[in-house]
């Protein structure tokens, strides 16, 4: 992964590499993440911050209609209000996703990956970011995740 990005990683540990990257025209962090020695997912999430925070929601639009040029109609595409208090204010929805009030989500199926684009928020800190996932590794990360738990119980 090193050789192919061209540049030192940000972080580095047995389990990922990050990237600061440029996708189009969003500054991101590239995260590869490993399982032994297999790329199971990759992510972008971009780092650019707003003051208006509608821009967020913006960015998403833009990301999901880019991938949507590339895979076509996504096949699961998803709002979700968690308080509806912004709900019928379209100049909040960016404070609402700051709250962690309003979260939205696109999935895409490839022949050989998931695809997903979402944008959430916490405690004003507010995350958009797109993800790959290997079908043929769908199940472990899980079960390296359990069994490293099952090793840590007591009996």
């Amino acid at each position: 992964m090193k050789a192919c990005e061209g540049i030192e990683p940000n972080h580095e540990t047995d389990d990922y590499l990050a990237f600061g990257v440029q996708l189009g025209q969003f500054t991101c962090l590239a995260v590869y993440i490993f399982v032994g020695d297999r790329l199971v997912r990759g992510k972008y999430r971009i780092r650019d911050e707003y003051q208006n925070r509608n821009h967020y929601l913006t960015s998403y639009d833009e990301l999901k209609e880019s991938v949507t040029k590339k895979y076509d109609s996504p096949v699961d595409d998803k709002t979700y209000w968690l308080n509806d208090m912004y709900q019928n204010d379209f100049s909040g929805r960016g404070m609402a996703v700051a709250c962690g009030h309003l979260r939205k989500f696109a999935k895409w199926e490839t022949q050989e990956s998931t695809v997903t684009v979402a944008v959430h928020g916490e405690n004003f800190d507010v995350t958009v970011a797109m993800e790959y996932s290997g079908k043929a590794f769908a199940g472990l990360e899980d079960a390296i995740t359990e069994s490293a738990l099952l090793e840590n119980l007591w009996t």
